[in-house]
């Protein structure tokens, strides 16, 4: 005790940081601090409209107004094969674009966990692997929200096998936005620049999801951000879900815009598109970019 009251308030910090990377500073274990967490953003998340809940009813809403939009996809003919593959691309695009709503709760809670990381509350790892789970199920009822009533309104694929695959691999590609912006989040405290730059990477991924341009037509400098997009793999994925094994009526009579009869014909003649996918592949890309963008995020809150 008597050498305790004679440490000066630098020596007691610095014994202080030394505990907490030892781990001796927390009263809790780590588990315990993921469950305390995953609790309290839950209750966050439901009560604040701008989290989740109001990113669900514009998610609802413009997936609607896509099925409507393009409503002749449900006739499979040559005529209509472009409104099908429109709807599934808007369909991708723009909750990813809708996810940036997320930024100013994330930079908040950035703010908070500074101060109580700093204070020995909890750890890092107890913070990034309880915000991982809790959005796991937030993510996935947003995702649903945005997959179900265009898919059925323009009966994108009938197979109900398909329709659960499709709807699994939104959900991770949205998943991966998630993650994408909470990292940037932590990066950048100001949340308006970091949501303009997440906005911006999106745009990058969004063009390079393989039916604007290819990597053998854009400058060298640029080709990378194609094997990096997830909207490329995402693109690939839905696309084969949806076209593959159906027929399209009319390509013996057309004259103008013939694709194919059939779904693996359009996705062989569709730039950037291909019959030949593994859809497991497109599934794992995904969730090893979520992967390394959550270890990243742990990266920084624990360097910061």
């Amino acid at each position: 005790y008597a050498a305790e009251k004679l440490r000066s308030p630098t020596q007691k910090n610095e014994i202080s940081l030394l505990e907490q990377k030892r781990g001796d500073a927390y009263a809790s274990g780590y588990l315990w601090q993921t469950w305390v967490l995953m609790g309290r953003m839950t209750k966050s998340y439901t009560r604040d409209p701008g989290a989740y809940i109001g990113r669900a009813v514009l998610y609802l809403t413009m997936s609607i107004i896509f099925g409507i939009i393009y409503l002749g996809a449900r006739e499979k003919n040559q005529e209509h094969v472009l409104d099908l593959l429109f709807a599934i691309t808007w369909g991708m695009a723009t909750p990813s674009y809708m996810a940036v709503m997320i930024m100013p709760v994330f930079t908040y809670e950035r703010a908070t966990f500074t101060k109580e990381a700093k204070n020995g509350m909890y750890a890092p790892i107890a913070y990034v692997v309880s915000t991982s789970i809790v959005q796991l199920f937030f993510v996935l009822a947003t995702s649903t929200l945005s997959v179900v009533p265009y898919y059925w309104i323009d009966d994108v694929n009938s197979d109900p096998g398909r329709f659960f695959l499709f709807w699994l691999l939104q959900y991770t590609f949205l998943y991966t936005v998630e993650s994408l912006c909470i990292v940037f989040a932590a990066i950048i405290p100001n949340f308006i620049i970091a949501l303009g730059i997440v906005v911006s990477l999106l745009s990058n991924f969004f063009v390079f999801n393989g039916l604007f341009v290819t990597p053998d037509s854009v400058p060298w400098v640029f080709r990378w951000i194609r094997y990096i997009s997830p909207h490329a793999y995402s693109m690939q994925g839905l696309s084969w879900l949806a076209f593959s094994g159906q027929k399209f009526s009319g390509f013996d009579t057309c004259t103008s815009a013939c694709y194919g009869e059939n779904g693996d014909d359009i996705l062989d003649n569709i730039q950037g598109l291909s019959s030949n996918v593994d859809i497991g592949l497109m599934f794992g890309i995904l969730w090893i970019e979520s992967f390394v963008l959550r270890v990243s995020h742990w990266f920084i809150l624990r360097n910061s």
